[in-house]
């Protein structure tokens, strides 16, 4: 088969999904037999998927009833069906019989269409706790297709897919069938034909005793390719995107462009696809009408979209095919293998394809679902309006902090006493977003509506809240042996509910802000002792100013915000403050910002995507400068250039740190004592400033290394150091290396060791560790953070839903994942390694403070043997030449570094900096409360001090609660806490 010609483009549609992608899938088929004539009306079929509808799926009985019974596409065959019989993860493929196996009398339409209705039977009844994956669908339609008796022999060629709500489709392709995706008129990715030579193409094959004795007799055995040797991919689907799978039939007749054409000319006659000046091919908003399913008497309307792709490309491919002027596919490649043989013209087959068009699933079903939602969301206050389970989390709208309340009855108490002395919804303010009205959908077949709007609350100090309500409604049980009414008018209840607050009326908005070279800080009225200040480092540690009397003063000088850490954290409340006209200074440790990243081992880097790793208002982090997986002097030079584009590097104290500070209840002011270097190694001084509030947005800890006290210290000749001071393992060539621990800075420093070429490298595991493939998670977080979806709303749908929720939901996912790849695990296992493959991400992050692995090479290496596993014991002292273990034995080494994290409870700092009776007003830092939300973490505890941090998504949304508590305070209306 000769490559397909095509044409890419990164162009992306007009405009993101509303929501958490949800891909409706619309799919239609057409064929053609050999010999035959097209009808177009008769070989093409709408699928309509139902729990029990599968299109290619064979009714029992003789071989002679089969045959009556199957399409008109001759040796091709097709199935399209739901997965577990739900309909909205389907599976669908094209074979095409070999059709050679005639010269031994045997008809190769039996082994393709018996294919195609085993892997049709097991997709219907396949369990939906569980993943399907094409090559295993594929194995499956095989092997019960070599032990069927009524198909002797036979073989063929297959292209199996399998897709859900979520768009990701995966593909398996053997042999020269397969698919092309298009997008916006462009083709954006497709598959490979797989031949062992001229048009002899990978095949499945079942061959009879007496055919195996013949051929070796005469020599030679029939091709037999197992689904092992299928080609494996896993794609992203968008709305708008057209796939197209198809048998030889259309390959061999019709190049990539003429696929592209005749789709584009469908898709741009019919309303789908627009050309605009500005923005060239976009995606209509019609294009979930034009997929619906057409009644035949609706005159030229009677085909909707897929259904006429189809039909135009089997008919096309079918006139090239007869064609003896027009050379295709086929042809040219005949005549670069025998240019002797003149061949010219098409290639008479058997012709079938099977078109996907993808469409928002939200829009696709907005109008029956606007239908059936008869629920009014103002009825919160009556219990019957819940399932007896609902969840209710509020971020600072009702309640003025991070709350979540469980049970009908916990709900409707919560919202009422909330309503009463925090905040109170406003009248008729709710406003419905009719057009983000969605339904979810999960893969374990739950499924609900989400119903978006907007209102306003009234704090009790009378500040107007800006706020948006998200709802997940489910319909009402009916009454014993009724069934479940979805139709217009019938009862719905809501099982969880999101109050977000967004913005606080009459201020600037804390979600955006202008670029542009600083100004100089304004002089603050703030009334902190009534003095005016300037962010510019003061020269000692007093500050003069005069009095109306001519008098000098030498207070201190007085800021309404001092952030302490200039990580991402303190970055992004900076800008926050900054978005709300707050003065604030940030005092940061390191010379310059980002070198709270730059500073750290050479091949530190994230291992979570690019898109995820934004600060406010912008996406830091473009794709067209930085990779996937941003390094350290990647996310330094960001950082460096957001501070710069926002203004915010003027107010940055670099080179400087806190030593001490109290707190004045009286005066609700703080004292500070600054440390400043005035350079690298320079002499220090002590400055002395004031401010109304503290925010420590130094991480949920992690400034103090954590390095078990071993004895026998001094008799090691070795060198033993913390990661925190591990740089580099370059010098250390030729020796031998231990790496003490399992989670991500483990394995950086290990891989290390053995790409700076290490005698041998070994690490050293107390007990098992969850390892995540980075390409899992990125399967699951790029549903939103991606380069199309605002980050900010990506925020919004995964910071405030039910923490609990989420957790299941993502377990669920990832579990799945894992159990498609066990020998991914497994051979971690055979090395040694103790692996927990089904772990809970959500603990580890956000319980545990990590150990965890998120995989980005470094399994491999260990599978493979290159990084030595020690499992299942502890060091308990050093000896000359290395570590001994609680095992008994000792590992020689000549370096050992220690990845054993850092002391992670914050509160233990704010201890050592502010004293006792401050670190008893607030709460621990990190880990879950019994509400399941984050402790200690984004709300005023005590008086003056917020602390804040932790991983990019959080630091970056709940940064805009930090300014807005902020704010409130400093004009004498703060946020009252619903608490009880």
């Amino acid at each position: 088969m000769p490559k397909r010609e095509f044409h890419s483009s990164t162009r992306l549609g007009r405009k993101a999904a509303s929501a958490i992608p949800h891909i409706s899938l619309h799919i239609a088929a057409a064929s053609s037999g050999k010999g035959r004539k097209y009808e177009p009306e008769k070989s093409t079929v709408d699928y309509l998927p139902t729990g029990e509808n599968a299109l290619g799926l064979q009714s029992p009985g003789s071989l002679y009833q089969k045959r009556r019974n199957r399409p008109d596409s001759g040796e091709d065959a097709y199935f399209i069906a739901p997965i577990g019989k739900e309909t909205t993860t389907l599976a669908w493929a094209v074979c095409d019989g070999v059709g050679g196996w005639q010269d031994q009398g045997i008809n190769p339409a039996d082994f393709s269409h018996g294919m195609c209705s085993y892997m049709a039977e097991h997709a219907l009844s396949w369990p939906t706790t569980e993943h399907l994956n094409p090559q295993t669908l594929m194995h499956i339609g095989y092997d019960n297709t070599l032990a069927d008796d009524q198909i002797r022999a036979g073989g063929a060629t297959a292209c199996v897919a399998v897709a859900d709500a979520t768009g990701r489709m995966r593909t398996a392709n053997l042999g020269d069938s397969g698919w092309i995706q298009l997008r916006l008129g462009t083709v954006h990715q497709y598959s490979t034909p797989q031949t062992h030579a001229f048009n002899t193409p990978f095949q499945l094959s079942k061959t009879p005793p007496e055919i195996l004795t013949q051929a070796s007799i005469f020599g030679g055995l029939p091709l037999n390719d197992s689904p092992d040797r299928a080609d494996l991919a896993d794609t992203q689907l968008q709305p708008g995107d057209v796939v197209v799978f198809a048998t030889d039939g259309v390959w061999d007749n019709l190049s990539s462009q003429d696929i592209l054409s005749i789709v584009s000319q469908q898709m741009r006659e019919r309303g789908a696809w627009e050309r605009r000046d500005d923005k060239g091919i976009t995606m209509s908003d019609t294009i979930s009408t034009l997929v619906q399913p057409r009644g035949k008497d609706q005159g030229q309307q009677k085909w909707n979209l897929q259904s006429a792709i189809a039909s135009n490309i089997v008919a096309e491919a079918k006139t090239a095919s007869m064609d003896r002027k027009r050379d295709g596919p086929f042809a040219k490649a005949v005549q670069r293998e025998y240019p002797m043989d003149r061949w010219h013209g098409g290639k008479v087959d058997d012709i079938t394809a099977i078109v996907l068009v993808a469409v928002d699933g939200h829009k696709a079903e907005e109008a029956p679902l606007k239908a059936k939602l008869s629920i009014y969301p103002g009825r919160v206050t009556d219990a019957s309006t819940f399932v007896s389970d609902a969840v209710w989390p509020d971020t600072f709208c009702l309640t003025g902090t991070l709350r979540t309340f469980y049970s009908a009855q916990g709900v409707v108490r919560a919202w009422c006493e909330a309503s009463s002395n925090s905040a109170r919804p406003v009248g008729d303010s709710l406003r419905l977003r009719c057009d983000e009205t969605r339904e979810m959908a999960l893969s374990d077949g739950s499924r609900w509506v989400e119903v978006v709007g907007d209102f306003q609350v009234e704090t009790a100090e009378g500040l107007m809240g800006k706020c948006t309500l998200m709802m997940g409604v489910v319909p009402a049980p009916a009454p014993a042996g009724q069934g479940v009414d979805v139709g217009v008018g019938s009862s719905w209840k809501i099982w969880s509910m999101r109050t977000i607050l967004d913005d606080i009326a009459g201020w600037p908005s804390v979600n955006t802000l202008s670029p542009g070279p600083a100004a100089a800080p304004a002089a603050s009225t703030s009334g902190i002792n009534g003095h005016t200040h300037s962010s510019t480092p003061p020269p000692n540690s007093t500050a003069q100013s005069t009095n109306t009397d001519g008098n000098t003063n030498t207070d201190p000088p007085s800021f309404p915000a001092i952030i302490i850490g200039g990580g991402q954290a303190g970055l992004s409340v900076a800008g926050r403050l900054q978005a709300l006209d707050i003065p604030y200074i940030l005092i940061d440790k390191y010379t310059q910002t980002g070198d709270n990243w730059a500073t750290r081992y050479d091949s530190a880097r994230l291992h979570t995507s690019r898109a995820y790793a934004h600060l406010p208002f912008d996406r830091t982090f473009p794709a067209t400068e930085y990779q996937e997986y941003l390094t350290k002097d990647d996310l330094a030079r960001g950082y460096r250039a957001w501070s710069t584009k926002y203004g915010v590097e003027p107010h940055i104290w670099a080179a400087t740190e806190l030593r001490s500070g109290t707190w004045d209840e009286v005066a609700q002011q703080w004292t500070l004592r600054l440390c400043r270097r005035a350079a690298a190694n320079a002499l220090e001084e002590d400055v002395v400033v004031r401010c109304r509030f503290v925010i420590m947005a130094t991480g949920a800890g992690g400034q103090e290394p954590y390095m078990p006290s071993l004895p026998r210290r001094d008799a090691f000749t070795g060198l033993a150091l913390h990661s925190a001071q591990y740089r580099s393992s370059r010098a250390w060539r030729g020796k031998t290396g231990i790496a003490i621990g399992t989670a991500n800075t483990a394995h950086d420093i290990a891989s290390d060791m053995d790409e700076a070429g290490l005698a041998r490298t070994t690490m050293v595991q107390r007990s098992k560790t969850y390892v995540l493939p980075a390409e899992y998670w990125a399967r699951v977080s790029s549903r939103t953070y991606n380069e199309v979806f605002p980050t900010d709303r990506a925020d919004k749908l995964q910071r405030t839903g039910p923490g609990a929720a989420g957790r299941l939901m993502a377990k669920t996912t990832l579990d799945g994942m894992a159990r498609e790849e066990p020998e991914r695990f497994d051979a971690l296992e055979r090395a040694g390694f103790l692996i927990e493959r089904y772990g809970d991400i959500f603990w580890h992050l956000f319980e545990r403070g990590g150990g965890h692995y998120m995989d980005v090479g470094t399994s491999q290496k260990i599978a493979g043997g290159k990084i030595k596993v020690k499992a299942g014991v502890v060091p308990t002292h050093y000896t000359p030449t290395g570590l001994a273990f609680t095992d008994g034995t000792s590992l020689q080494a000549d370096v050992i570094v220690w990845a054993t994290g850092f002391e992670l409870n914050l509160r233990d700092s704010i201890r050592a900096l502010f004293g006792d009776g401050v670190a008893a007003q607030t709460d621990d830092f990190w880990s879950v409360d019994d509400e399941g939300e984050i402790r200690g973490a984004w709300r005023v505890q005590h008086p003056g001090l917020i602390t804040h941090g932790t991983a990019q998504g959080q630091a970056r949304f709940f940064s805009k609660y930090i300014a807005l508590q902020v704010k409130a305070v400093l004009e004498r209306r703060p946020f009252r806490p619903y608490l009880s």
